[in-house]
């Protein structure tokens, strides 16, 4: 998949959701490949989503999504109407696919708050996108050994230590 094409396809959907009232800011690998040229070289496999964690506004995430023609999941169950809080209660986040892109949309954050991702954010071609520092912190918080990896490499495209 050619990243310029990844990255219009997710700008189009992220636009959308804009349009559409959403509150959410952009995180994870594509977050910082939206943040710095110097990050355009990283990988990535989807676009992951910080979401206001209210129904109305997970329930816009869903609507909009299912009709801009991606499939909604929530662990792996499709997803066709609006949700309720016991639905959704520890489940985490909503999967919408299409094709190869795959958007994770987390509406329950336990190790930075959407108020902090929100507060720092910066809008950039016409979504908030987190800052470089509190992607950084929420990939050493969830420690997983890929993370690790990806902050060492971030680290040296931008001659910076975080670690």
């Amino acid at each position: 998949m050619q990243a310029d094409i990844m990255d219009n396809t997710y700008l189009e959907v992220l636009r959308s959701l804009v349009k559409n009232k959403l509150n959410f800011v952009v995180i994870g690998t594509y977050g910082l490949r939206l943040r710095s040229e110097k990050l355009k070289s990283l990988p990535i496999k989807d676009c992951d989503l910080a979401l206001e964690n209210t129904l109305t506004n997970i329930n816009i995430f869903i609507e909009t999504t299912i009709n801009l023609g991606w499939k909604v999941q929530l662990w792996e169950q499709d997803v066709k109407e609006p949700l309720d809080y016991a639905t959704l209660k520890n489940k985490y986040y909503l999967r919408a696919k299409k094709g190869e892109y795959i958007i994770d949309a987390t509406y329950e954050l336990y190790t930075i708050s959407f108020e902090t991702f929100l507060a720092n954010s910066e809008i950039i071609q016409g979504v908030a996108v987190a800052s470089i520092k509190d992607i950084i912190n929420l990939k050493q918080k969830v420690g997983r050994p890929l993370d690790i990896e990806s902050i060492k490499k971030i680290e040296m495209l931008l001659e910076t230590n975080f670690l």
